[in-house]
């Protein structure tokens, strides 16, 4: 059992229990608006604590913005009843990078930071978390930062100009969440790619936060009433889903309602349509290049566009790995 002074913790209660710093006897200056201090980042106690809150980087999930998951999705992870997605290798990185990231950050601006920093809750919606990468040190202020490795040429494209907050909507929600929860105005956002760091300002949007706050404590009201949100199946990644959620029980049977086999009959007719028009655009490329003869370009009349033939010349594996001993033997002569 807790004592009886540590907050108990309901993820959809309004507030904690007992407020976080209790005023002084005859005080009128309210308590300061800090958040509570939850475990160190990716201890067990952390996984651990994130099924009962919503954190930063599921804000744009639990808002329907993300593209790799929907709130139905952390329903089911912090419910327990599907677990969650490992970490791809592209987060595997993202996080081994974010030391060098942040040492370049501290070079460019000269700012010394401290990191790495335990989950946070907000001291009113302690369902609301968040575990920054990093945040300056004393005396240069309290501001947070957040770091991002990426080389998709998607996300690369949304950014914009340098110390703007033009990023992807996914990281400007994390940032929005991660203000909201530590009561900060303001953050920096450093992205490497490209071997280039650029670093962005994302100011704080209460508007957005109590956007975030209203879905989170929506989700986390379904999760008290076991009540799952409705899958959305126009999300990239509902199909994924829908195959996690069910485990196949061999030999058992269900009867299909009408309506969903009017769903299954479009979906095959979409099938077999698929299949014609691949076949149908199968030909025409050919038909193209065959007009193209062994020219790697085409142009198109008016040279409006060119068509560039991918192409790829053979390689003799076996004659390049006899230059390459060669080359090596003559290198260890020379030395």
């Amino acid at each position: 059992m807790p004592p009886d002074n540590e907050p108990q913790f309901d993820p959809v209660s309004a507030r904690l229990d007992e407020p976080t710093t209790p005023e002084q006897p005859g005080s009128m200056v309210p308590p300061p608006l800090v958040p509570t201090v939850g475990p160190d980042a990716y201890t067990f106690e952390w996984f651990a604590m994130r099924r009962q809150v919503v954190g930063a980087s599921e804000a744009a999930a639990v808002c329907g913005m993300s593209q790799y998951a929907t709130p139905l999705d952390l329903y089911m992870e912090k419910t327990g009843l599907i677990k969650p997605q490992p970490a791809g290798e592209a987060a595997e990185m993202g996080l081994a990078a974010e030391p060098f990231i942040l040492s370049c950050y501290e070079k460019r601006t000269g700012i010394v930071c401290e990191r790495p920093l335990p989950m946070y809750r907000h001291w009113e919606h302690p369902f609301m978390a968040a575990t920054p990468d990093a945040r300056w040190k004393m005396p240069f202020g309290n501001r947070l930062v957040e770091l991002k490795l990426t080389g998709d040429r998607g996300r690369i494209g949304q950014l914009g100009p340098d110390g703007s907050d033009f990023i992807p909507d996914d990281w400007f929600l994390q940032c929005q969440d991660q203000m909201f929860v530590m009561d900060t105005s303001e953050m920096d956002l450093a992205v490497l790619h490209d071997a280039r760091l650029r670093v962005f300002t994302i100011g704080r949007d209460d508007e957005i936060c109590q956007r975030i706050v209203a879905a989170a404590g929506e989700l986390m009201e379904r999760i008290k009433n076991s009540d799952p949100p409705e899958p959305d199946f126009e999300h990239p990644q509902a199909l994924e889903l829908v195959k996690r959620m069910y485990s196949v029980k061999e030999g058992c049977v269900c009867d299909i309602d009408a309506a969903t086999a009017v769903i299954w009959t479009e979906h095959q007719r979409l099938g077999t349509e698929i299949k014609k028009l691949d076949t149908a655009r199968t030909i025409l490329k050919a038909r193209v290049l065959h007009a193209m003869g062994g020219n790697a370009i085409g142009r198109l009349p008016r040279g409006e566009q060119e068509l560039v033939r991918q192409w790829m010349p053979p390689v003799d594996v076996a004659a390049f790995t006899r230059k390459g001993h060669s080359r090596l033997r003559q290198r260890k002569v020379k030395d």
